[in-house]
């Protein structure tokens, strides 16, 4: 389990299948206790081992095919996982999605709200947040909340992406070239911004649309859907 436990991120901690390997020694810890014991007592070992195996074998198949059914898929897994952990705002911050994914906007605010507030300066979930208000036209909220993401984690090249956007429809096109060039640097694919930073240039009539244009390309050359994009906004 170590790696999954020190501060820097190597695995998501809640994935269980990093508990395998390290489960090898508490069950054979669990296994040599149970000996001693039976030894201590004086039972019959066999008897007593043919009955724990019987009366375990159900239950761990009931409790494996219950989750098995809750890892089914992510609108299963997050709403079993906050009612197992309901004071992890990783689990909180997925639910946000989950309610968003079901049109419960109302809802979806409350769990981006109750991540940040078990998990101050978390990132992501202002992000996520920032986007939830975004959908209902709140434009301003969206932005701060967009601006508070970046003070807590100023690679997060989504929330400058956003800001672009929203700078964008307002015909800001100065800040919206910062933002989308900005998103563009920190992002290991930026097909998006370079096709955002496209249409920017032609808003303004910018020699930089073409090459801007250029690198979306570039970036498409390989995913047809991407080329058509490309072609759509022409």
């Amino acid at each position: 389990l170590t790696p999954t436990l020190l501060p820097i991120n190597i695995g998501w901690i809640v994935a269980e299948r990093y508990v395998h390997l390290g489960s090898i020694g508490f069950f054979t810890a669990v296994a040599a206790s149970l000996i001693l014991i039976i030894n201590k007592l004086n039972l019959d070992k066999q008897s007593v081992l043919q009955w724990l195996f019987i009366l375990l074998t159900p239950i761990f198949a009931f409790l494996t095919i219950r989750r098995n059914l809750q890892w089914r898929s992510q609108d299963t897994l997050w709403p079993a996982t906050v009612k197992a952990s309901p004071s992890s705002a990783y689990a909180w911050n997925n639910m946000g999605d989950y309610y968003g994914r079901q049109g419960d906007i109302k809802n979806s605010i409350a769990a981006f709200e109750k991540a940040r507030q078990l998990r101050p300066r978390y990132a992501d979930a202002t992000h996520n947040l920032g986007n939830t208000y975004l959908q209902i036209d709140e434009a301003t909220k969206a932005a701060q909340l967009f601006k508070e993401a970046l003070k807590y984690n100023p690679t997060l090249y989504q929330s400058h992406r956003s800001l672009g956007q929203i700078a964008l429809s307002l015909k800001q096109y100065k800040t919206a070239i910062k933002h989308f060039t900005k998103s563009a640097e920190l992002n290991s694919d930026p097909f998006t911004e370079y096709l955002l930073l496209y249409v920017t240039y032609r808003s303004i009539d910018s020699p930089n649309a073409k090459s801007a244009r250029a690198q979306a390309i570039n970036l498409a050359k390989t995913t047809p859907q991407r080329l058509q994009l490309v072609r759509q906004v022409q």
